[in-house]
């Protein structure tokens, strides 16, 4: 191993390196909580277990420029697909390295650090539950985005280097050309990725109808961890708090600027389920001398 030429003989190599003492929990998810792949959603079964406060987090990130509707926009074509497509734009991005106990974190999680916005995109989505996708604003034709069906014989090159083929049951994300530029729901494509030249980043938090996303990344044999989660179902309100945690973040680790004003498309989302009634069962109480010493039948 090559360490920093600046470190102190003698200084635990932990302290040198920043590692820190943690707790890896390896759960086994089942399809009918999707709410717990992530840590807030463990955190909330297990404080609701124990008794303790659930501390969600309240960012609150610094805004300031251009507002976000005069340099972007959504136009969502299937509203069945996609539920909610809320966008946010940043600027002043300096590609780098995460620094070192997010790369650590990610590690722990099983997931590779790769440049300093996609860690913070795969930690968002590993801390609140919520998948997201960025975009180099300046690689998006006309800064705007759009959902639609796939037509049939349609292709798009995704992030893996891998030119798909795609039918009219899978949904697509598309460029103000109409260009598809991501499978809606699974994986970005190749023309709008993040490189070390972006500076200007279309930040992007979706709901998309679960049977649609399990259908598209079956039938390509794509299995994402965004696709994991959207075909299980995530929560269509996660999406702003999502966004703020990804703003907070991306400022403190490579001090880019969030643009106010949030660009929030909405289709067809599912109704909100009435607050679970606790059933609760009247039991008449043993008549005196009945069923034994005690009162009580079994």
């Amino acid at each position: 191993m090559i360490l920093d030429g600046g470190l102190t003989p003698g200084e635990p190599l932990v302290d040198a390196l920043g590692i820190e003492r943690d707790v890896v929990f390896d759960l086994d998810v089942l399809p009918n909580r999707p709410d717990a792949l992530s840590i807030l959603g463990v955190a909330r079964d297990l404080a609701a277990r124990l008794g303790l406060e659930l501390r969600v987090p309240d960012p609150r990130p610094v805004e300031s420029g251009t507002d976000a509707a005069d340099l972007t926009d959504v136009a969502i074509d299937d509203p069945g697909l996609c539920g909610r497509f809320l966008v946010r734009v940043l600027s002043g991005v300096s590609i780098g390295e995460s620094p070192g106990w997010m790369a650590q974190r990610l590690r722990a999680a099983g997931m590779r650090p790769i440049n300093s916005v996609v860690d913070v995109s795969n930690y968002v989505m590993l801390e609140l539950g919520q998948p997201n996708h960025t975009y180099d604003l300046a690689k998006v034709a006309g800064g705007r985005l759009g959902v639609r069906r796939a037509t049939g014989g349609e292709s798009l090159e995704t992030l893996d280097g891998v030119t798909r083929e795609l039918t009219a049951a899978d949904g697509v994300i598309t460029d103000a050309d109409g260009t598809a530029v991501g499978i809606a729901g699974v994986m970005g494509g190749a023309s709008t990725e993040i490189s070390e030249g972006t500076t200007d980043v279309l930040l992007e938090m979706a709901w998309w109808d679960p049977m649609s996303i399990a259908a598209t990344s079956a039938r390509l044999n794509l299995h994402s961890e965004a696709s994991l989660r959207f075909k299980r179902g995530v929560d269509p309100e996660l999406a702003d708090l999502a966004a703020r945690r990804f703003a907070e973040l991306l400022s403190e680790v490579c001090g880019a600027t969030l643009h106010p004003g949030v660009v929030d498309g909405r289709g067809t989302l599912p109704a909100r389920a009435a607050p679970a009634r606790r059933a609760t069962r009247d039991y008449p109480m043993p008549r005196r001398g009945s069923g034994g010493a005690g009162g009580c039948r079994s």
